[in-house]
């Protein structure tokens, strides 16, 4: 039945309902929170550190016309954490760079700062990991070297002391700063590295195939858990010394090309880029991490749980609600009214990209910072957004995308609000003003290339396009004084403060008698489709890089690209109806209860495709050659990539004015590597 936002109307009550009535009331705080006069974040108790030794090579960071950011970490504080560049530029020697002569050295001393988001728990891939959550020794190093020049590379090491005499250094490698306009450029397009094993022979591959890379942009899920330090620096167990391919490797040995390190009989060893080329992430899902409950006891799907790294992961909560019980309860968390401790306890009770902001240096000049950024890299202008929501599982009895769990509907201290966005990007918002002002610039119209980036697959052929990217609209049945059931439509408004009244004024005066909680999410209010494609359209975008669902694909809107090339590690399915008219593969999305409630009427069936782009876009056939048919996996032509063996990767290159994608097994050390697809990008 389809109602508007006010239409109640009376339903039978079912068992569902009968079971969720009796599942406890609680309207404001049922969460265990720290009621104190000077909140603060929750303690957690120190792991040993350990041997002394660096945790990363040293990588670069956000450069400059002459000059660029190096970082690296080590698990001590220490001192004299230095960074040395010679101080003459490599020299061409019949087309290979060698050391120049009689070059001297400059010494930068780094500021050191510790990462207070990293922790080790359980799950920690380590052959005997911490029973309970701990916080990780780790202290992160920035030098800044200026004074190169364009075009030009300079040989650096890095050295760090620990204090008792002993120096841990690393090097030699190259840095640069920012290219020049007009030099030809090639920068690696890549996502979703999430310790899967394929993404060490995928950016090996890169290394070898590219050695002059000039950048990196990374379309977000670059860890599993960000909290979770092993996850970027050293997962490690001694099963995988007999087994190499079961490895789920770190994401600093992946894009450092160290993995051999921890496991020698390893086929591969991941490719030396992060030491030589800067690379720009954006946020995704798996850079946000929900409430921070560190070995807290909390009742989740209506059992006791004590919190863990993965489960504090998917504990997200939106920031307005966040607000709004803080609202509520300052009076007794926060007397004096300190702005420090409202924003860390709003981020502590919702959800933060406090590991990656931690880690990352990033252009910092938009409204909120490193959230979203834009940066000029030669001729190519990278206009890196904020589109990222909470995943969540499509199951029917429990939280999830399209319900609350009912053993919480009237507790909503630990609903999940759906999938919902962690930041708003829809007209009016402080991001869209953000980016039109960006697209209205001298510095993007004067740009040939012009790229924008995000995580969130916008556009496709892959598991999270469904559902579009959209505002969960909330849909509540409630038993009234008669005892009769109704329903009550809720669609929240972008503006916080609205959201909050809403909130006051429509769910909670229905807390103590709600007993279901469901969520639609309609494709016609689908916000990148509707505000934001048709701005960088407009302003001439030719492409458009997204990831998410671990897949190749693209399709075309008028002149602008959209290219997912995310399946650099494995494939979540790729779900498209073949010209005869069935599933290839016999693969549709989602859960079949989810699909059984939609047939049922349950839901909006046309919300839903269970194949294909949800907006009815054509996928685009690969341009070279048919990797699917190549190695094997499909007998006829199909328009994507998605295969757990078959690892991906894009090239752009401004020097031909193409994106080109590559190809091969990453099962096989000796694969050929094959260029499959190549599309032009029309330079302004």
């Amino acid at each position: 039945m389809k109602i508007n936002e006010t239409t109640e109307f009376v339903m039978k009550v079912t068992l569902k309902s009968a079971i969720a009535m009796a599942a406890g009331v609680c309207v404001l705080s049922c969460a265990n929170i720290s009621l104190s006069s000077t909140y603060s974040s929750p303690e957690v108790a120190p792991l040993a550190a350990g041997e002394p030794r660096l945790l990363t090579d040293p990588f670069l960071q956000n450069p400059s016309k002459d000059g660029v950011h190096v970082v690296w970490v080590t698990n001590f504080p220490g001192s004299a954490h230095t960074l040395l560049v010679e101080d003459h530029p490599m020299e061409d020697n019949g087309g290979q760079l060698q050391a120049p002569e009689n070059s001297g050295q400059n010494r930068v001393l780094a500021d050191t700062a510790k990462l207070n988001r990293f922790f080790e728990d359980s799950s920690t891939r380590w052959d005997n990991p911490p029973e309970a959550v701990v916080q990780r020794q780790a202290y992160r190093h920035e030098a800044y070297v200026d004074g190169l020049l364009p075009g030009k590379k300079y040989r650096y090491w890095v050295k760090s002391s620990n204090g008792e005499g002993e120096v841990y250094s690393a090097g030699p490698f190259t840095l640069k700063a920012l290219p020049e306009n007009n030099a030809p450029l090639q920068i690696l397009l890549t996502s979703d590295q999430q310790e899967r094993f394929n993404t060490l022979a995928n950016y090996q591959t890169v290394a070898e195939m590219f050695p002059n890379l000039d950048a990196i942009f990374f379309a977000g899920d670059l860890a599993n858990h960000p909290r979770r330090a092993s996850e970027w620096f050293d997962n490690f167990q001694s099963s995988w010394l007999d087994n190499p391919l079961s490895a789920r490797p770190s994401f600093f040995p992946t894009l450092q090309g160290k993995f051999d390190e921890f496991v020698p009989g390893s086929p591969y060893k991941g490719g030396e880029l992060m030491q030589h080329v800067a690379l720009f992430p954006s946020i995704a899902n798996h850079e946000v991490s929900g409430r921070f409950r560190p070995n807290q006891s909390v009742m989740v799907n209506g059992q006791e749980t004590t919190m863990d790294i993965n489960g504090m992961f998917g504990d997200a909560q939106p920031r307005w609600y966040a607000t709004y019980r803080y609202q509520e309860l300052a009076d007794t968390i926060n007397p004096s009214r300190d702005p420090a401790i409202k924003d860390q306890w709003i981020r502590d009770n919702s959800n933060d990209f406090d590991a990656y902001r931690e880690l990352f240096t990033l252009p910092s000049d938009s409204p909120e910072g490193e959230a979203y950024y834009v940066k000029r890299v030669g001729d190519v202008l990278l206009i890196s957004m904020n589109v990222s929501r909470i995943w969540r599982n499509w199951n029917l009895d429990t939280k999830s995308k399209f319900n609350e769990n009912p053993n919480d509907l009237n507790n909503p201290e630990e609903w999940g609000f759906g999938e919902h966005l962690f930041t708003p990007f829809t007209e009016g918002t402080a991001q869209y003003k953000w980016l039109r002002s960006i697209v209205n610039s001298d510095g993007f119209k004067n740009s040939k290339y012009r790229v924008v980036m995000f995580h969130q697959s916008a556009s496709g052929l892959g598991d999270n396009v469904v559902p579009v990217l959209t505002d969960p609209m909330m849909e509540i049945d409630y038993q009234t004084d008669a005892g009769e059931i109704k329903t009550r439509k809720v669609l929240m408004p972008q503006e916080q403060k609205s959201r909050i009244q809403v909130w006051r004024e429509q769910v909670q005066p229905l807390l103590g008698s709600i007993v279901d909680v469901r969520y639609e999410y309609p494709v016609q209010e689908d916000f990148f489709r509707r505000d934001i494609e048709p701005m960088l359209q407009a302003a001439g975008v030719q492409l458009v890089l997204h990831g998410h669902s671990h897949i190749w694909n693209r399709v075309q809107a008028g002149n602008m690209h959209y290219l997912e090339t995310s399946a650099a590690g494995n494939c979540f399915g790729a779900y498209w109806t073949t010209p005869e008219g069935t599933p290839w593969n016999d693969a549709q999305r989602g859960g079949a209860a989810f699909f059984e409630a939609v047939a049922n009427g349950e839901f909006e069936a046309h919300n839903y495709p269970r194949t294909n782009d949800p907006h009815a876009r054509e996928p685009i056939m690969p341009s070279m050659a048919n990797p699917m048919v190549h190695f094997g996996l499909s007998d006829y032509e199909v328009p994507f990539v998605c295969s757990n063996d078959i690892s991906t990767f894009t090239i752009l290159d401004t020097g031909m004015g193409a994106v080109r994608s590559f190809a091969l097994d990453a099962t096989d050390p000796d694969s050929e590597v094959i260029e499959f697809d190549r599309f032009e990008l029309n330079a302004k």
